[in-house]
């Protein structure tokens, strides 16, 4: 039963044209990263979802007193194996998993909790929840997935940098030596030919970017002998899909031409104040271009624009990447929460958390090894 004190009604709905209506008005008055929006979950669901076999499971969570939606979680029901699983819709694209929450609102990781065992008995039934990639805190606002308890550390991080009024405040904390790499740099692209940076935002120009950043990007993880999961066919659809659209007026790929052809691109979404790079990348065949770090030159040139514009955070995402410390990026702790409902949930639940704890009792003892062990082998 609901607390007395905070009466609340849930809605699920398998359907995103059912949920629309409330989605769109509870998403103008609320907090929301991009990858809870209307605009990315309705092609996430209908692109990559459908393609997996993924059902959509939309809660909102209404405040019977003022009789207005105060936060909306954008689940999943899919398949891992034999597993049925509960996820944020995510799909491997979505790079926080946080509810939408009103501003105006609230609504707590306790609510949360105490709403939790009713949600999950209008759910369908499922083998296991598997939240990951959960921020404890995301533009100031608690996490109230959080507040289900049982969260562990991931050992992905991500990273992001909060940007001072001034301009030349962030080149003082940048310090001197990274200012003048950059300057450097910068130099030497201008060197092999003259160096131009634009912005795109929607149609076809943004869609024959994302092409580019695609081929680029096949490129680098080809010599490094890796597979990029944003090139598969379906990632690189709904990528290119909300780039063409400029959907919600998110999508943002700023580019850097250097003797009149495109050869680093950053591609990300603007929501407020707040910048989600997604992707970077640069024409990695050229020797010369590469040892000029074009892709890091665009990150700044991308930066200072948009900070010309308000931007207060640049995110830099998901990923721990040694470059983003440089842009004095800080690491953001992620979390997983998993919850077994049957018993082939808990095996796996149990499974999981003994190879993860396997993976950092590794980790832990490889960094208290000498610096130099290991040494004298290539």
């Amino acid at each position: 039963m609901l607390a007395p004190e905070r009466p609340m009604t849930i809605s699920i709905f398998h359907d995103v044209d059912d949920a629309r209506e409330r989605w769109l008005a509870l998403q103008a008055r609320a907090m929301a990263a991009p990858f809870q929006t209307l605009e990315w979950c309705e092609r996430l669901y209908a692109g990559p979802g459908a393609m997996l076999g993924a059902a959509p499971l939309i809660v909102i969570i209404r405040d019977r007193t003022t009789r207005r939606d105060v936060a909306l979680l954008p689940l999943a029901l899919g398949t891992r194996g034999n597993l049925s699983v509960i996820t944020f819709a995510d799909f491997g694209l979505s790079d926080y998993a946080f509810p939408m929450i009103a501003k105006d609102s609230d609504f707590s990781g306790a609510d949360l909790a105490r709403l939790w065992p009713d949600i999950l008995a209008g759910l369908p039934k499922a083998d296991l929840v598997h939240f990951d990639k959960l921020p404890a805190l995301h533009e100031g606002l608690d996490n109230p997935v959080m507040g289900l308890g049982g969260a562990s550390v991931m050992k992905l991080g991500a990273w992001a940098l909060k940007l001072p009024e001034s301009w030349l405040d962030y080149q003082a904390m940048l310090g001197h030596k990274a200012r003048r790499d950059l300057r450097r740099k910068t130099r030497k692209l201008g060197r092999i030919g003259p160096m131009k940076t634009f912005m795109v935002r929607q149609g076809e120009d943004a869609a024959r970017l994302m092409d580019s950043l695609r081929r680029m990007r096949a490129e680098r993880f080809g010599a490094l002998g890796r597979a990029d999961a944003s090139g598969e066919d379906a990632a690189h659809a709904f990528y290119r899909g909300l780039a063409e659209s400029g959907a919600g007026g998110m999508p943002v790929l700023s580019a850097m031409k250097v003797d009149g052809e495109v050869r680093a691109i950053v591609f990300g979404l603007l929501r407020g104040a707040r910048f989600y790079m997604l992707a970077l990348t640069f024409a990695h065949g050229d020797r010369e271009l590469a040892r000029c770090s074009p892709g890091l030159v665009l990150v700044h040139e991308t930066m200072a624009e948009l900070h010309k514009h308000g931007l207060k955070t640049y995110d830099f995402t998901l990923g721990d990447e040694q470059y983003k410390a440089s842009f004095a990026a800080r690491r953001i702790e992620l979390f997983e929460i998993l919850q077994p409902l049957s018993a082939r949930g808990k095996l796996f639940a149990m499974t999981h958390k003994a190879r993860r704890r396997a993976s950092r009792l590794k980790q832990e003892m490889l960094s208290r090894l000498p610096r130099s062990a290991g040494r004298g082998r290539k």
